[in-house]
């Protein structure tokens, strides 16, 4: 349970801003407790201390204390401040208030109540850093994480740390120990500790200045336990992890892959030219493939057409997930998937991907390029844009696999009509194009157009 900043005797100039602390006191009361009678027990608290107070209205022209039924105001005080004339507010004191105003001083708040500092500063990143260094020292010194490696240590064998000694030692290579004892950053460290201890720095004056003093706590946390639980590992043990997430050579990624000699075919070329169409054929003469769209509408119209022909095919996808009794007796059966849900695992004989161009997306290229890199197909058919082709042969170059590029051309002609329609569909021929921006257009446009024409 969190316990509200206790300050007594507190003294404000104003009688509004006296007010409006005093209110955020009460507010404070409800808001800190976890417990329902510990909120009970603060309102009964203020009712005992402060008689007479009920409720504290700031809104409107018109701020006062409102007194319990049967309880009159006997004396009223009014301070204006403001700009003054009509743009002043008034704040209305009875006998009732806890607010006392004290001769040549100001209004006195009761006690519990914290002043606004409205003159003082903010604190500078390094106050801020060496005040919050000595309460996260305390926080943490009884940290879950602490009493998990002491019992480590003892199922060991081995004596384990105590907490000064790790608290020191992450000061000390973070850079923090001359800012926890009053210093600058880094002074007496050697030139490789301030390289190591500067990324620290940069991140908890980063987290101060985007959150605050909470961002500034959670990044001492978060430093401090990636300090202790860094420190576990052997020189040998990092190096190999940092291998591991070296992403920086495609090429090398998914080993398993890499040990087949794959052919890619890339079909490119406009709309409407039949690319996608002759991939789908060879996928419909393999025991064993996948095709991989950018749309669950796509994924499951090739669902459709793939049992329509009589093949074995399942429909995995991110909302649903449609696998035919029959593929549990079948030696192998096709899917149909969203590019997310491509099966990496699974050995196949042809894998299709349309859309290839989106490999290039920011928020959903991964996905093609996982897909491209991972898939253990014997053949690969990607279908997609013209200006794709400079890119997939470069990786399949880096892959050392063979690349067959099919160019293809528009079956039909594609003509800007000369006149608009003016909103009239009825005034639709057979084999005009009407081309929408979103899902939803198209459907409404779709249903339009069979009730205005009768056509589908």
């Amino acid at each position: 349970m969190l316990t509200p900043i206790r300050c007594s005797d507190a003294i404000t100039r104003c009688s509004y801003c006296a007010v409006r602390a005093h209110r955020l006191h009460l507010r404070s009361l409800r808001l800190h407790s976890t417990e329902a009678p510990r909120s009970q027990e603060a309102a009964t608290e203020t009712r005992r201390n402060y008689p007479g107070t009920r409720s504290l209205g700031l809104t409107g022209k018109r701020s006062e204390f409102r007194p319990r039924d049967g309880e009159g105001r006997t004396r009223r005080s009014e301070s204006k401040f403001g700009s003054g004339g009509n743009g002043s507010r008034r704040v209305v004191l009875d006998n009732a208030s806890p607010i006392r105003k004290v001769s040549g001083r100001g209004y006195e708040l009761p006690s519990g109540v914290v002043e606004k500092q409205w003159d003082k500063k903010p604190a500078t990143f390094s106050e801020a850093l060496q005040t919050r260094l000595t309460v996260m020292k305390e926080e943490l010194k009884d940290a879950p994480v602490i009493e998990r490696m002491r019992r480590d240590a003892k199922a060991e064998g081995r004596n384990a740390d105590s907490f000064p000694q790790l608290w020191k030692s992450f000061l000390l290579e973070s850079g923090l120990w001359s800012i926890s004892k009053g210093g600058v950053p880094f002074e007496g460290l050697a030139l490789k500790g301030r390289a190591e201890g500067a990324s620290v720095i940069d991140d908890l004056r980063d987290a101060f200045r985007a959150q605050g003093q909470r961002g500034l706590d959670n990044r001492i946390k978060y430093a401090f336990y990636g300090h202790i639980t860094g420190a576990r590992f052997t020189d040998s043990e990092l190096a190999n992890q940092q291998a591991v997430a070296d992403l920086r050579y495609p090429s090398e990624w998914y080993p398993a892959t890499r040990t087949l000699q794959r052919v890619i075919h890339l079909h490119v070329g406009p709309t409407n030219s039949g690319k996608t169409y002759h991939a789908l054929k060879r996928l419909e003469e393999a025991e064993k493939g996948v095709y991989a769209g950018p749309l669950r509408l796509l994924a499951h119209e090739v669902y459709t057409r793939m049992n329509a022909r009589g093949k074995i095919c399942a429909l995995v996808t991110g909302e649903e997930r449609r696998v035919p009794e029959a593929v549990k007796d079948a030696e192998g059966y096709l899917t149909s998937c969203t590019v997310e849900m491509v099966p990496l695992n699974m050995h196949l004989d042809v894998a299709v991907i349309d859309e290839i161009q989106m490999i290039g997306s920011n928020d959903r290229g991964w996905a093609w390029t996982q897909a491209l890199l991972g898939l253990k197909a014997k053949e690969v058919h990607l279908c997609g844009e013209e200006r794709t082709v400079p890119l997939i042969r470069e990786i399949a170059a880096s892959l050392g696999e063979k690349l067959v590029i099919h160019h293809y051309k528009r079956l039909s002609p594609l003509q800007i009509a000369d006149q608009s329609l003016n909103g009239n569909l009825k005034d639709l021929r057979k084999g005009d194009c009407i081309v929408s921006f979103s899902v939803i257009g198209i459907h409404a446009l779709r249903k339009q157009i069979e009730r205005d024409t009768g056509r589908k």
